[in-house]
């Protein structure tokens, strides 16, 4: 059986034809715009979880430590919460401007709430509940980290960028203080009733 030369040479022009068509994609990019409220509001839910954490700390009488540990807890997934909130977004210079003063007093509001923390450590010892506040503590100083450290890396690299780093770095050091005045009476009493 001869082979036909004129429908192998059609067919090899028809692949040809199709290997050399590119072929039309659709493609879409995902332009993430600036939102400047995602930051400015996620540091001052940040700082109303920090005022009644310290209120509950500044009010505690001693024994059930139940409203620390809840303004601690909301401080801890507040932190989280944001720092899941700003991933898709970065800052330009002016926008990192108005972050600055907002991390500045996120500063003032841990040392105040630490300061408190250390002030009630011999009644938290009286009711063996060192050990709860020194977990806390240290959760707390986890998120702040995670939290700071992500705003800090959506700011362009230059002097703010410098100023927001050092405030970050001064929150987790004030945090890093708490862990360590708690570490005396970090062990849970053998004899410890919560379930």
């Amino acid at each position: 059986m001869r082979p036909n030369v004129a429908s192998f040479l059609l067919t090899l022009g028809t692949i040809t034809s199709v290997l050399a068509t590119p072929t039309l994609t659709s493609r879409s990019v995902k332009i993430t715009s600036r939102d400047l409220s995602t930051f400015t509001e996620g540091l001052a839910a940040v700082s109303a979880q920090l005022d009644a954490l310290d209120a509950s700390i500044l009010a505690y009488p001693g024994g059930d430590i139940s409203n620390i540990t809840a303004g601690a807890a909301g401080l801890i997934t507040t932190l989280l919460a944001e720092t899941k909130a700003i991933q898709s977004y970065f800052l330009n210079d002016t926008e990192a401007t108005a972050v600055i003063p907002l991390l500045e007093e996120l500063t003032v509001q841990f040392t105040t709430a630490v300061q408190d923390y250390i002030r009630v450590h011999d009644l938290i010892a009286v009711a063996d509940e060192g050990w709860y506040i020194y977990s806390q503590l240290q959760e707390e100083h986890t998120a702040a980290l995670t939290y700071t450290g992500s705003v800090v890396a959506r700011i362009p690299a230059g002097d703010l960028k410098d100023a927001a780093d050092a405030l970050a770095t001064n929150i987790t050091v004030t945090l890093e203080t708490g862990v360590v005045a708690y570490k005396d009476i970090a062990v849970r009493p053998t004899t410890y009733a919560r379930a």
